[in-house]
Protein backbone atom coordinates (compact mmCIF):
# COMPACT_ATOMS: atom_id res chain seq x y z
CA UNK A 1 0.00 0.00 0.00
CA UNK A 2 1.24 3.54 -0.74
CA UNK A 3 2.19 5.28 2.47
CA UNK A 4 1.49 8.92 1.61
CA UNK A 5 -0.46 11.11 -0.77
CA UNK A 6 2.73 12.44 -2.38
CA UNK A 7 3.56 8.97 -3.67
CA UNK A 8 0.00 8.54 -4.88
CA UNK A 9 0.07 11.88 -6.71
CA UNK A 10 3.37 10.99 -8.41
CA UNK A 11 1.94 7.67 -9.54
CA UNK A 12 -1.17 9.36 -10.90
CA UNK A 13 0.94 11.89 -12.78
CA UNK A 14 3.11 9.13 -14.23
CA UNK A 15 0.03 7.16 -15.23
CA UNK A 16 -1.46 10.19 -16.96
CA UNK A 17 1.79 10.80 -18.83
CA UNK A 18 2.08 7.19 -19.95
CA UNK A 19 -1.56 7.14 -20.98
CA UNK A 20 -1.03 10.28 -23.07
CA UNK A 21 2.02 8.74 -24.70
CA UNK A 22 0.19 5.56 -25.58
CA UNK A 23 -3.21 6.65 -26.82
CA UNK A 24 -2.65 9.73 -28.98
CA UNK A 25 -3.01 8.59 -32.57
CA UNK A 26 -0.61 9.51 -35.31
CA UNK A 27 -1.67 12.52 -37.33
CA UNK A 28 -2.66 11.57 -40.88
CA UNK A 29 0.06 12.19 -43.44
CA UNK A 30 -0.60 15.28 -45.48
CA UNK A 31 -0.06 15.52 -49.20
CA UNK A 32 1.96 18.73 -48.87
CA UNK A 33 2.13 20.09 -45.32
CA UNK A 34 3.82 23.28 -46.51
CA UNK A 35 1.44 24.16 -49.34
CA UNK A 36 -1.23 26.80 -48.97
CA UNK A 37 -4.71 25.32 -49.25
CA UNK A 38 -5.05 24.45 -52.92
CA UNK A 39 -8.11 25.02 -55.04
CA UNK A 40 -9.57 21.86 -56.61
CA UNK A 41 -7.63 20.99 -59.74
CA UNK A 42 -9.34 21.08 -63.12
CA UNK A 43 -9.28 17.29 -63.19
CA UNK A 44 -10.86 17.14 -59.74
CA UNK A 45 -13.56 19.61 -60.74
CA UNK A 46 -14.48 17.46 -63.73
CA UNK A 47 -14.41 14.27 -61.67
CA UNK A 48 -16.69 15.77 -59.01
CA UNK A 49 -19.27 17.02 -61.50
CA UNK A 50 -22.17 15.22 -63.14
CA UNK A 51 -21.80 17.21 -66.35
CA UNK A 52 -18.89 19.14 -67.81
CA UNK A 53 -18.42 21.00 -71.06
CA UNK A 54 -16.13 23.38 -72.86
CA UNK A 55 -18.24 26.26 -74.16
CA UNK A 56 -17.79 29.44 -76.16
CA UNK A 57 -19.28 32.79 -75.26
CA UNK A 58 -22.19 33.68 -77.54
CA UNK A 59 -23.99 36.66 -76.02
CA UNK A 60 -24.93 38.32 -72.75
CA UNK A 61 -28.14 40.18 -72.00
CA UNK A 62 -28.48 42.78 -69.28
CA UNK A 63 -31.84 43.19 -67.53
CA UNK A 64 -33.94 45.83 -69.25
CA UNK A 65 -34.15 49.24 -67.63
CA UNK A 66 -36.79 49.25 -64.93
CA UNK A 67 -37.01 45.46 -64.83
CA UNK A 68 -35.90 43.31 -61.96
CA UNK A 69 -33.48 40.50 -62.69
CA UNK A 70 -29.81 39.74 -63.19
CA UNK A 71 -29.77 39.19 -66.93
CA UNK A 72 -28.40 36.10 -68.66
CA UNK A 73 -25.42 34.79 -70.60
CA UNK A 74 -25.53 32.28 -73.42
CA UNK A 75 -22.76 29.90 -74.40
CA UNK A 76 -22.39 27.37 -77.20
CA UNK A 77 -21.06 23.91 -76.37
CA UNK A 78 -17.82 23.19 -78.24
CA UNK A 79 -16.78 20.01 -76.42
CA UNK A 80 -18.49 17.58 -74.06
CA UNK A 81 -16.34 16.32 -71.19
CA UNK A 82 -18.98 14.52 -69.14
CA UNK A 83 -22.70 13.78 -69.60
CA UNK A 84 -25.09 12.56 -66.88
CA UNK A 85 -26.87 9.25 -67.54
CA UNK A 86 -30.13 9.80 -69.38
CA UNK A 87 -29.25 13.31 -70.46
CA UNK A 88 -28.22 14.44 -73.91
CA UNK A 89 -25.73 17.18 -74.69
CA UNK A 90 -24.62 18.11 -78.20
CA UNK A 91 -21.82 20.14 -79.68
CA UNK A 92 -23.14 23.54 -80.92
CA UNK A 93 -26.00 23.30 -78.44
CA UNK A 94 -26.61 26.65 -76.73
CA UNK A 95 -26.99 26.85 -72.96
CA UNK A 96 -28.21 29.95 -71.14
CA UNK A 97 -27.09 30.74 -67.61
CA UNK A 98 -28.62 33.23 -65.21
CA UNK A 99 -26.60 36.37 -64.70
CA UNK A 100 -24.99 38.86 -67.03
CA UNK A 101 -21.30 38.14 -67.66
CA UNK A 102 -18.86 40.20 -69.66
CA UNK A 103 -17.35 38.47 -72.66
CA UNK A 104 -16.71 38.52 -76.34
CA UNK A 105 -17.31 35.96 -79.09
CA UNK A 106 -14.61 33.31 -79.02
CA UNK A 107 -14.02 33.46 -75.27
CA UNK A 108 -13.96 29.94 -73.88
CA UNK A 109 -14.89 28.50 -70.51
CA UNK A 110 -15.18 25.19 -68.72
CA UNK A 111 -18.60 24.77 -67.15
CA UNK A 112 -19.58 21.99 -64.76
CA UNK A 113 -23.06 21.01 -63.67
CA UNK A 114 -25.08 18.96 -61.21
CA UNK A 115 -27.63 16.45 -62.44
CA UNK A 116 -31.30 16.90 -61.64
CA UNK A 117 -34.55 17.24 -63.55
CA UNK A 118 -32.48 19.67 -65.56
CA UNK A 119 -28.72 20.11 -65.37
CA UNK A 120 -27.91 22.89 -62.90
CA UNK A 121 -24.91 24.61 -64.44
CA UNK A 122 -22.35 26.31 -62.23
CA UNK A 123 -20.34 29.45 -62.87
CA UNK A 124 -18.20 29.33 -66.02
CA UNK A 125 -14.44 29.21 -65.51
CA UNK A 126 -12.78 31.27 -68.20
CA UNK A 127 -9.90 29.48 -69.87
CA UNK A 128 -7.43 30.60 -72.52
CA UNK A 129 -6.46 28.62 -75.59
CA UNK A 130 -3.19 27.75 -73.85
CA UNK A 131 -5.10 26.71 -70.75
CA UNK A 132 -7.40 24.48 -72.74
CA UNK A 133 -4.44 22.84 -74.45
CA UNK A 134 -2.78 22.32 -71.05
CA UNK A 135 -5.93 20.74 -69.65
CA UNK A 136 -6.58 18.45 -72.62
CA UNK A 137 -3.02 17.15 -72.60
CA UNK A 138 -2.80 16.73 -68.81
CA UNK A 139 -2.67 13.10 -67.59
CA UNK A 140 -5.79 11.96 -65.74
CA UNK A 141 -5.90 10.47 -62.26
CA UNK A 142 -5.55 6.87 -63.44
CA UNK A 143 -2.14 7.60 -65.02
CA UNK A 144 1.01 6.76 -63.06
CA UNK A 145 1.78 9.58 -60.60
CA UNK A 146 5.34 9.94 -61.82
CA UNK A 147 4.15 10.62 -65.36
CA UNK A 148 1.53 13.07 -64.08
CA UNK A 149 3.92 15.10 -61.95
CA UNK A 150 6.53 15.19 -64.70
CA UNK A 151 3.90 16.85 -66.85
CA UNK A 152 2.76 19.39 -64.25
CA UNK A 153 6.26 20.44 -63.15
CA UNK A 154 6.66 22.17 -66.53
CA UNK A 155 3.87 24.61 -65.78
CA UNK A 156 4.56 25.87 -62.25
CA UNK A 157 5.94 29.11 -63.65
CA UNK A 158 3.42 29.56 -66.46
CA UNK A 159 2.41 33.17 -67.09
CA UNK A 160 -1.19 31.99 -67.34
CA UNK A 161 -2.51 32.10 -63.73
CA UNK A 162 -5.02 29.30 -64.30
CA UNK A 163 -2.31 26.97 -65.63
CA UNK A 164 0.24 27.84 -62.95
CA UNK A 165 -2.27 27.56 -60.10
CA UNK A 166 -3.65 24.26 -61.39
CA UNK A 167 -0.17 22.74 -61.74
CA UNK A 168 0.62 23.88 -58.20
CA UNK A 169 -2.61 22.34 -56.91
CA UNK A 170 -1.68 19.04 -58.53
CA UNK A 171 1.54 19.01 -56.52
CA UNK A 172 -0.20 20.20 -53.36
CA UNK A 173 -2.47 17.13 -53.33
CA UNK A 174 0.22 14.63 -54.36
CA UNK A 175 1.62 12.42 -51.55
CA UNK A 176 5.22 13.23 -50.69
CA UNK A 177 6.53 9.84 -51.77
CA UNK A 178 5.22 10.53 -55.28
CA UNK A 179 6.97 13.89 -55.44
CA UNK A 180 10.17 12.22 -54.21
CA UNK A 181 10.14 9.92 -57.26
CA UNK A 182 10.71 12.85 -59.62
CA UNK A 183 13.49 14.50 -57.57
CA UNK A 184 16.01 13.82 -60.34
CA UNK A 185 14.10 15.91 -62.90
CA UNK A 186 13.16 18.86 -60.69
CA UNK A 187 14.35 22.16 -62.25
CA UNK A 188 16.87 23.01 -59.51
CA UNK A 189 17.99 26.40 -60.81
CA UNK A 190 14.43 27.53 -61.42
CA UNK A 191 13.38 26.43 -57.94
CA UNK A 192 16.24 28.42 -56.42
CA UNK A 193 15.17 31.53 -58.31
CA UNK A 194 11.58 31.06 -57.14
CA UNK A 195 12.76 30.95 -53.51
CA UNK A 196 15.36 33.70 -53.47
CA UNK A 197 13.92 36.23 -55.95
CA UNK A 198 12.40 38.89 -53.70
CA UNK A 199 9.92 40.42 -56.15
CA UNK A 200 8.26 37.15 -57.17
CA UNK A 201 4.67 37.68 -55.98
CA UNK A 202 3.49 34.26 -57.12
CA UNK A 203 6.33 32.44 -55.36
CA UNK A 204 5.75 34.26 -52.07
CA UNK A 205 2.84 31.96 -51.22
CA UNK A 206 4.74 28.89 -52.43
CA UNK A 207 8.12 29.42 -50.80
CA UNK A 208 7.59 26.55 -48.35
CA UNK A 209 6.76 24.14 -51.16
CA UNK A 210 9.70 25.30 -53.28
CA UNK A 211 12.04 25.11 -50.28
CA UNK A 212 11.03 21.50 -49.76
CA UNK A 213 11.61 20.73 -53.46
CA UNK A 214 15.10 22.23 -53.28
CA UNK A 215 15.81 19.92 -50.37
CA UNK A 216 14.99 16.97 -52.61
CA UNK A 217 17.16 17.97 -55.56
CA UNK A 218 19.77 20.33 -54.15
CA UNK A 219 23.56 20.06 -54.00
CA UNK A 220 26.21 21.22 -51.52
CA UNK A 221 25.98 24.84 -52.64
CA UNK A 222 22.20 24.76 -52.26
CA UNK A 223 22.63 23.34 -48.76
CA UNK A 224 24.80 26.32 -47.82
CA UNK A 225 22.28 28.79 -49.25
CA UNK A 226 19.39 27.10 -47.48
CA UNK A 227 21.37 27.10 -44.23
CA UNK A 228 22.03 30.82 -44.53
CA UNK A 229 18.37 31.45 -45.35
CA UNK A 230 16.90 29.22 -42.65
CA UNK A 231 19.20 30.26 -39.79
CA UNK A 232 18.96 33.98 -40.54
CA UNK A 233 18.33 36.05 -37.42
CA UNK A 234 15.19 38.04 -38.14
CA UNK A 235 12.24 39.74 -36.48
CA UNK A 236 10.06 39.47 -39.60
CA UNK A 237 7.35 36.93 -40.26
CA UNK A 238 8.66 34.74 -43.10
CA UNK A 239 5.96 33.00 -45.07
CA UNK A 240 6.98 29.44 -46.00
CA UNK A 241 10.12 29.28 -43.85
CA UNK A 242 8.83 26.00 -42.35
CA UNK A 243 9.00 24.25 -45.72
CA UNK A 244 12.45 25.70 -46.38
CA UNK A 245 13.64 24.37 -43.02
CA UNK A 246 12.21 20.95 -43.87
CA UNK A 247 14.03 20.99 -47.22
CA UNK A 248 17.21 22.07 -45.44
CA UNK A 249 16.94 19.18 -42.96
CA UNK A 250 16.21 16.72 -45.76
CA UNK A 251 19.33 17.89 -47.59
CA UNK A 252 21.68 18.31 -44.62
CA UNK A 253 20.62 15.66 -42.09
CA UNK A 254 21.92 15.84 -38.51
CA UNK A 255 24.30 18.66 -39.36
CA UNK A 256 21.34 20.85 -40.29
CA UNK A 257 19.37 19.76 -37.24
CA UNK A 258 22.20 20.89 -34.98
CA UNK A 259 22.26 24.27 -36.72
CA UNK A 260 18.50 24.72 -36.22
CA UNK A 261 18.85 23.74 -32.56
CA UNK A 262 21.42 26.47 -32.04
CA UNK A 263 19.60 29.18 -33.98
CA UNK A 264 15.87 28.44 -33.86
CA UNK A 265 14.82 25.86 -31.27
CA UNK A 266 15.68 27.82 -28.15
CA UNK A 267 13.97 30.85 -26.62
CA UNK A 268 17.30 32.60 -27.26
CA UNK A 269 19.75 31.74 -30.03
CA UNK A 270 23.46 31.05 -29.61
CA UNK A 271 24.08 34.82 -29.64
CA UNK A 272 21.71 35.28 -26.70
CA UNK A 273 19.06 37.07 -28.76
CA UNK A 274 15.35 36.13 -28.53
CA UNK A 275 14.07 33.88 -31.34
CA UNK A 276 10.78 34.90 -32.93
CA UNK A 277 7.97 32.50 -32.03
CA UNK A 278 7.04 31.89 -35.67
CA UNK A 279 10.63 30.86 -36.42
CA UNK A 280 10.66 28.38 -33.52
CA UNK A 281 7.33 26.95 -34.67
CA UNK A 282 8.69 26.63 -38.23
CA UNK A 283 11.61 24.57 -36.91
CA UNK A 284 9.17 22.42 -34.91
CA UNK A 285 7.14 21.82 -38.09
CA UNK A 286 10.29 20.85 -40.01
CA UNK A 287 11.19 18.31 -37.31
CA UNK A 288 7.67 16.87 -37.48
CA UNK A 289 8.03 16.54 -41.24
CA UNK A 290 11.34 14.71 -40.97
CA UNK A 291 9.91 12.32 -38.40
CA UNK A 292 6.97 11.46 -40.68
CA UNK A 293 8.60 11.62 -44.12
CA UNK A 294 12.35 11.72 -43.71
CA UNK A 295 13.06 8.00 -43.60
CA UNK A 296 16.45 7.41 -41.99
CA UNK A 297 18.05 10.70 -42.98
CA UNK A 298 17.91 11.74 -39.33
CA UNK A 299 17.41 9.03 -36.67
CA UNK A 300 14.03 9.22 -34.94
CA UNK A 301 15.67 9.38 -31.52
CA UNK A 302 17.76 12.36 -32.65
CA UNK A 303 14.61 14.17 -33.79
CA UNK A 304 12.93 13.41 -30.46
CA UNK A 305 15.97 14.82 -28.69
CA UNK A 306 15.49 18.09 -30.57
CA UNK A 307 11.78 18.15 -29.79
CA UNK A 308 12.54 17.74 -26.07
CA UNK A 309 14.31 21.11 -26.16
CA UNK A 310 10.85 22.67 -26.49
CA UNK A 311 9.39 21.07 -23.36
CA UNK A 312 10.26 24.19 -21.39
CA UNK A 313 9.32 26.66 -24.11
CA UNK A 314 6.82 29.18 -22.82
CA UNK A 315 4.47 28.97 -25.80
CA UNK A 316 5.16 25.66 -27.53
CA UNK A 317 5.67 23.14 -24.73
CA UNK A 318 2.15 21.73 -25.13
CA UNK A 319 2.79 21.02 -28.83
CA UNK A 320 6.11 19.36 -28.04
CA UNK A 321 4.38 17.15 -25.46
CA UNK A 322 1.76 16.06 -28.01
CA UNK A 323 4.38 15.26 -30.65
CA UNK A 324 6.59 13.31 -28.26
CA UNK A 325 3.53 11.43 -27.06
CA UNK A 326 2.51 10.27 -30.50
CA UNK A 327 6.13 9.34 -31.19
CA UNK A 328 5.94 7.15 -28.05
CA UNK A 329 9.00 8.85 -26.62
CA UNK A 330 9.08 7.05 -23.27
CA UNK A 331 12.19 8.98 -22.23
CA UNK A 332 9.93 11.97 -21.70
CA UNK A 333 7.99 10.55 -18.75
CA UNK A 334 10.24 11.90 -15.97
CA UNK A 335 10.43 15.31 -17.60
CA UNK A 336 6.64 15.42 -17.87
CA UNK A 337 6.20 14.61 -14.20
CA UNK A 338 8.56 17.40 -13.16
CA UNK A 339 6.96 19.78 -15.64
CA UNK A 340 3.49 18.94 -14.34
CA UNK A 341 4.54 19.53 -10.73
CA UNK A 342 6.12 22.88 -11.54
CA UNK A 343 3.32 24.18 -13.76
CA UNK A 344 0.86 26.55 -12.04
CA UNK A 345 -2.77 25.42 -12.02
CA UNK A 346 -3.58 28.63 -13.86
CA UNK A 347 -1.69 27.40 -16.94
CA UNK A 348 -4.62 25.42 -18.34
CA UNK A 349 -3.04 25.04 -21.77
CA UNK A 350 -0.07 23.10 -20.47
CA UNK A 351 -2.00 21.23 -17.80
CA UNK A 352 -4.47 20.07 -20.45
CA UNK A 353 -1.64 18.80 -22.66
CA UNK A 354 -0.34 16.62 -19.84
CA UNK A 355 -3.63 15.54 -18.25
Amino acid sequence: MLKNSSSLNSLLILSSALFLLSVISVFPLEACPFCSAPAPTLNEQIDMSDAAIVAEFLKADKPLAGEQGIGSTTYTITEILRTPPGKKLEVKQPITLEGFREGKPGDQAIITGTDGTLIAWGSPQAISAAGLKYFKESPRKDVDSTIRLKYFIQFLDSTDPLISDDAYSEFAVAPFEQVLKIADILPREKIKSWIFTKDNDKASTRVGFYGLLLGLCGNEQDKKELQEFCTLETTEYRLGIDGCMAGYLYLSGEEGLKNLEQTKLMAKNEKGNPVQLNEVYAALSAIRFMHEYGGNKIPKERLAQSMRLLLNHENLSDLAIADLARWKDWNTSDNLINLYKNTPDTDRRLKRAMA
